[in-house]
């Protein structure tokens, strides 16, 4: 993914009854210590579960399996759920990978690249979970970072601005039948950063002022997903770019940038489900993983009394790149591994199955321990 920018953008401080710190993660919750796993040997920016298998995207050219012999593997891979070993499914291609979704065993990666198993596609491709390419071939003039699949509809935000000549600025989408472009065709003022959906809404976030030149879709809205139209009923405004999005059916969950970082929570209708939790640094993820949210960025601190331009970090909880909040709650768990590096993680994904933690980014230790850009709990 793109450098992140450390905006000057501040905001009100938290209250502390919100962010109140809890004592311990819940039970029966992920670990706190990484399991043995495959590992990369450059960033993880995307992570996508399916079948059994997380799919992985980013900067790497080889990935270590769990007994050590090194396969390449550049910019895709798959490892296992059950066993984290890495599976024998390959789809090289010749630049990063910032986007993945799967549907109907077929793996959508989106990025920079403009080859795909050696064969011409333009930042946006489909594999299948059995290694074959599809026809789809996103023919896109700038990168894509976000992708989201719907009723047969695969969305996608970016930096782009056209996809083989026809004008779409920076959102776009395909039907995963034909691999056909469609006519959706809303307009972002600046990056697309997440797509995610739900059984009515397309919801993107990024650094845009406006889609469709609407003032009030700042930064986050929902779209329908047939006309692209933004929909009023949902017209949050955050004062922060947006960098990923986690969606259900009570919450959307946003990552944000900018004067520090927050973890927010948005009701279906717009207005906020409690108040943001505030970082010293960008949140650069967010995933619903059971009873709490899990944020990963590149802060070392969450400020339970928020940040202000007179206070950089108030009542401060060391979280070196990630945390999580019980939801019922609003409280501050105690998971808190220590990741290094100065970009963090830039990945999650939560498997109900196993009630394992996926995170991906730049680290290369955990708690010191050599854990490669790839961690499971």
């Amino acid at each position: 993914m793109r450098p992140r920018r450390l905006l000057t953008i501040v905001a009100a401080g938290a209250t502390a009854s919100a962010l109140a710190l809890a004592g311990a993660a819940p039970a029966g919750a992920y670990t706190t210590t990484p399991v043995t796993c495959a590992q990369p040997d450059g960033r993880v920016s995307a992570i996508a579960l399916s079948g059994g298998v997380a799919y992985l995207g980013g900067r790497f050219t080889t990935v270590r399996d769990r007994n050590g012999t090194s396969q390449p593997r550049a910019h895709l891979a798959a490892v296992d759920l059950a066993t984290c070993s890495l599976t024998g499914w390959r789809a090289d291609t010749d630049g990063e990978v910032t986007a993945l979704a799967v549907s109907s065993g077929v793996v959508y990666a989106g990025g920079s690249f403009t080859t795909v198993q050696g064969a011409a596609r333009s930042r946006l491709a489909g594999v299948t979970t059995a290694g074959g390419l599809t026809g789809l071939d996103g023919r896109l003039d700038g990168s894509v970072l976000g992708l989201a699949v719907r009723s047969g509809v695969l969305y996608a935000g970016g930096t782009f601005r056209t996809s083989g000549g026809a004008v779409r600025n920076r959102l776009a989408a395909w039907s995963t039948s034909g691999n056909g472009l469609t006519g959706w065709a809303p307009t972002a003022s600046a990056a697309v950063e997440a797509v995610a959906t739900d059984a009515t809404r397309v919801y993107v976030g990024g650094d845009f002022a406006k889609v469709g030149g609407d003032p009030a879709a700042t930064h986050l809205a929902a779209l329908d997903p047939t006309s692209g139209a933004v929909l009023p009923t949902f017209r949050p405004r955050p004062a922060f770019p947006v960098r990923g999005i986690a969606v259900d059916s009570s919450v959307v969950a946003v990552a944000g940038a900018g004067g520090g970082g927050r973890l927010a929570t948005y009701r279906l209708d717009g207005t906020l489900a409690r108040t943001p939790w505030q970082t010293d640094g960008d949140v650069q993820t967010v995933t619903l993983a059971g009873s709490t949210l899990v944020a990963g960025g590149h802060f070392a601190r969450v400020c339970l009394g928020g940040r202000t331009a007179t206070t950089n970090c108030a009542d401060p909880v060391t979280r070196k790149k990630g945390f999580a909040v019980d939801r019922a709650s609003g409280t501050v768990t105690g998971w808190g591994p220590r990741f290094n590096s100065a970009g963090g993680l830039f990945a999650s994904a939560y498997d109900a199955a196993t009630g394992r933690l996926w995170v991906g980014g730049d680290f290369t230790t955990v708690d010191g321990r050599a854990v490669p850009h790839l961690a499971v709990f």
